[in-house]
């Protein structure tokens, strides 16, 4: 992740990108689109849904900019699914119950000795 700074007023997503390729981890600031809608503020993250297919070469369609002086961190789309080993969607199939499945194995385990 680069945690960068942002002057008053910069766009940071130009509406004529193609496609999403960063998600953005607001630290400090706001984030607002150019007719000045919210979307994002301290502690909140702009970009995640982008993370799916469905979406994946989808983009806003408006220019996104920072409020004021706004500290961001910025993760690559690219360094996200390489850490991850695959789509969003792969890693919560290949996740999904886990949690559940090793419960089972406990309860098993434990009813031999019951």
């Amino acid at each position: 992740m680069n945690i960068r700074f942002f002057e008053k007023e910069r766009i940071i997503i130009n509406h004529d990108a193609k496609g999403a390729k960063r998600l953005f981890i607001v630290l400090n600031g706001t984030i607002r689109t150019e007719n000045g809608v919210e979307l994002a503020k301290k502690g909140q993250c702009l970009g995640s849904k982008y993370l799916k297919r469905e979406f994946k070469n989808s983009c806003y369609d408006t220019n996104i900019y920072v409020d004021d002086f706004t500290e961001l961190g910025i993760v690559m789309f690219k360094d996200l699914r390489e850490f991850l080993i695959g789509d969003i969607e792969d890693i919560i199939e290949y996740n999904k119950n886990s949690h559940e499945k090793l419960i089972d194995k406990d309860n098993t385990e434990m009813q031999k000795y019951a």
